[in-house]
């Protein structure tokens, strides 16, 4: 049952996603892989006295990697790798790349872990400086550097070092398109993933509270809000305040609004309107006391659980991407459900892509870089590691395998995954703003200044679509 599950769940997803891409597709593989053992790339050198011990040395002319899977004999080189995310995540990705390693000893690749919040101003200084790993962990945000980026179309063959992840039958083909510019694919998708409100169960039952309902309207939730907020103990608010602080929340109420902020054909439809009516409704919510006093709000980036007034226990519920669920609940003891985002309107929930690893164009050793990339993406071992911590997986025997393997929050994640696909609300996810983090960064300081009062409602309505339009036209 389990495995039928994710194969409803993968090809639910995949049709979504593909809608939004071209009908160009990656080069395709023959036959499906079997990834099974190491070969050995070490032989003992002839020693000069028999007293003496023996050297190992690589041997670099015999191909290395695992049954099944692209081979290298180039020389031995070291790449770079950076990425974003938590302390488990950096983690578990340490640990891929020592099994990387193991199976492709001449090649090093050193981890490179950051901060969410930190992350794209560190890499902007790197790209400038010409001193950028060279491979690195993308977002939707990744037309901003394509610049930086090496093409990976030419790799993605039956003969290439990307086989794998190129041969449909095993790999979601349409993820791809998540990460292309006119047919040109710059990253392989780390997985596939939506918003969800998280909510914390243990405390929302300890109070005599109701649990979220499976669907509600936006009137339903700010009611919901409201019969909880009593019952809750005293310094805890019935939900944080995301009003600015996560730029695909405000980009779903446009999209319910048929005001999409920015199309595949270049165009955004946002208006003064719709952008007043979102900045209202957090008002009209801290007006009823059911979000956090301004003050508080400013305090918690919600950028990471090191900064999250949900994990800090002061608020029930609380926008995550689902791929999160896992570092959230991994950093409190309160137990975590997900409840679908509030419906109105047309369908806005975006099936889309976690993240992508990309090539750094001027990176040492491009082959090195791209069995790397199908590794992390496709090899069962490495996939058990990461789990759903980027996402579900574009392997179908990975997603399979987790599914069929799912405890704990990873169970709460399949059923909401479930759920969402059957909502009929879930669509093709639209491309990002170009300057999408100059958007998150003034979308923010343009809504606090409002909300401490230093401008208008009105006024910063219109210096959001004033932002929006700016950088459509880019």
């Amino acid at each position: 049952m389990k495995r039928l599950l994710a194969t409803i769940i993968a090809a639910a997803l995949a049709v979504s996603l593909a809608a939004c891409g071209s009908d160009a597709q990656p080069a395709q593989t023959a036959s499906e892989e079997n990834p099974q053992t190491e070969e050995s790339s070490q032989v003992a050198s002839e020693s000069a006295a028999p007293e003496e011990p023996t050297v190992s040395e690589p041997d670099t002319s015999a191909a290395e990697g695992p049954e099944g899977y692209p081979t290298y004999s180039g020389d031995p080189v070291e790449l770079r790798f950076t990425w974003w995310g938590s302390d488990d995540r950096a983690t578990r990705t340490n640990s891929v790349i020592e099994m990387f390693h193991e199976l492709y000893p001449s090649i090093t690749i050193t981890g490179e872990p950051k901060p969410a919040d930190s992350y794209w101003d560190t890499l902007n200084t790197q790209l400038t400086g010409g001193n950028a790993p060279d491979i690195m962990q993308m977002g939707g945000n990744y037309t901003d550097f394509t610049n930086y980026l090496l093409p990976i179309n030419e790799f993605l063959n039956a003969d290439g070092p990307m086989a794998t992840i190129a041969d449909p039958a095993g790999f979601d083909q349409s993820t791809f398109e998540l990460y292309a510019v006119d047919d040109v694919y710059y990253g392989a998708c780390n997985g596939k993933n939506m918003l969800a409100l998280a909510y914390n169960k243990t405390m929302l039952e300890s109070a005599g509270a109701p649990l979220p309902p499976s669907s509600w309207t936006w009137e339903e939730m700010i009611a919901y809000g409201e019969s909880i907020k009593d019952l809750l103990p005293d310094g805890v608010w019935s939900f944080v305040d995301n009003s600015a602080n996560q730029a695909n929340y405000i980009s779903y109420w446009f999209t319910q609004k048929d005001a999409r902020i920015y199309t595949a054909e270049k165009k955004t439809y946002a208006t003064e309107e719709v952008a007043l009516s979102w900045l209202q409704l957090w008002e009209d919510m801290r007006a009823k006391e059911i979000i956090p006093d301004i003050e508080t709000t400013a305090g918690y980036a919600e950028t990471a659980v090191d900064n999250s007034i949900l994990v800090a226990g002061k608020a029930a519920i609380g926008l995550l991407w689902a791929n999160q669920l896992g570092s959230y609940q991994g950093a409190m003891t309160d137990e975590l459900g997900l409840a679908l985002l509030p419906v109105g309107g047309s369908p806005a929930l975006a099936n889309q892509g976690s993240q992508c690893l990309t090539i750094n164009k001027d990176c040492a050793s491009p082959e090195a870089a791209a069995l790397f990339l199908n590794f992390f993406e496709s090899y069962p071992e490495a996939g058990e590691i990461l789990g759903t911590d980027r996402g579900l997986p574009s392997s179908t025997a990975i997603l399979e395998s987790l599914s069929a393997s799912a405890t704990g929050s990873d169970v709460v994640l399949f059923d909401y995954i479930t759920a969402a696909t059957a909502s009929g609300q879930t669509i093709a996810a639209d491309p990002n703003l170009p300057g999408d983090q100059e958007f998150v960064d003034n979308l923010k300081q343009v809504t606090q200044a409002m909300q401490f009062g230093n401008s208008a409602p009105e006024q910063a309505a219109k210096d959001i679509i004033a932002l929006i339009e700016r950088l459509a036209a880019m």
